[in-house]
């Protein structure tokens, strides 16, 4: 009799422990959902939530799908989702990603990436959305070369051409009146998928625990 009730009571100490780590955890989902509403609701991001841009569609229904899941780690990822970087953020990150990546052979990060399985291999082509004579001065009148058939490449010729905008040749910089930001909204309004998509990445090679990443991103 006293093993059945010391068993009991092990069993009921084990319930209430696993209703209190449920209540934890939702309380944890309530905080993060309230973060997330907030960011929403604030003057900054409100309007263009409200009414989204193309470009931001991709981050936005990735956001949501994350809220969605309701756990603890998907509510934490949605407070410092990109869709809540700023332009120079979302560069930034390019540049970091491309950094990364160009450490390693070809085909080893993003072809073997999960993320890269899931997508259409349309997107791969992105020479195609670059008029010709700007891709002429974006790889500084031909003297370097860029597989516009490749990711890889194209993270690469984002963070090359911005990190060296003055040396941008004058035509260059001329299609974007000298203006960095412009730069940078010119690549993401043509490339909506490409921060997300170098998120994901990045997420699946643990990046954000790297001491660079970590600084940068506040993950």
């Amino acid at each position: 009799m006293m093993c059945l009730a010391l068993s009991r009571g092990s069993i009921i100490k084990d319930i209430e422990g696993e209703d209190q780590k449920e209540e934890e955890k939702r309380e944890d989902c309530e905080i993060c959902f309230e973060k997330v509403r907030e960011l929403c609701e604030s003057q900054k991001y409100r309007q263009r939530l409200e009414k989204p841009e193309e470009r931001i569609l991709p981050e936005l229904q990735d956001c949501v799908s994350l809220l969605i899941r309701s756990t603890k780690s998907s509510c934490d990822l949605a407070v410092k989702h990109p869709l809540f970087w700023n332009e120079l953020k979302k560069f930034e990150f390019i540049a970091h990603f491309s950094d990364y990546v160009l450490q390693f052979k070809e085909d080893t990060i993003i072809e073997a990436s999960r993320e890269f399985k899931k997508i259409d291999r349309s997107v791969c082509n992105w020479g195609s959305r670059i008029h010709p004579d700007l891709y002429f001065c974006l790889s500084q009148e031909g003297r370097y070369h860029y597989n516009r058939g490749s990711l890889r490449d194209l993270f690469r010729i984002i963070r090359n051409n911005g990190r060296h905008f003055q040396s941008l040749p004058e035509r260059g910089r001329d299609y974007f009146k000298n203006d960095f930001l412009a730069y940078i909204s010119y690549f993401l309004e043509r490339f909506p998928y490409i921060v997300l998509f170098g998120y994901r990445v990045a997420e699946e090679y643990g990046l954000f625990s790297k001491k660079l990443f970590k600084d940068a991103f506040d993950q």
